[in-house]
C-alpha cells in the first residue's frame, strides 16, 4: 500500500475512533453482510477504540 494511502486510511480510521485493521474489517463486513464475514472474529468487534 502506498504510504500516502496508508496515512490517509489511518487518519480516516482515527476519525471513527478505530484502528486501521478494525476500520477495514468494518468496511468489508458492511460490503459483505451475508457472506463469509459473519464467522471471522473482529480484533475489537469493530468497536470504537474508546469502547
Amino acid at each position: 500500500m502506498p504510504r500516502r494511502l496508508k496515512a490517509a486510511a489511518i487518519a480516516k480510521a482515527g476519525e471513527h475512533g478505530m484502528t486501521l485493521t478494525d476500520y477495514l474489517a468494518g468496511l468489508i463486513a458492511a460490503d459483505m453482510p451475508d457472506e463469509t464475514t459473519h464467522d471471522i472474529p473482529g480484533i475489537q468487534e469493530v468497536l470504537p477504540q474508546s469502547a
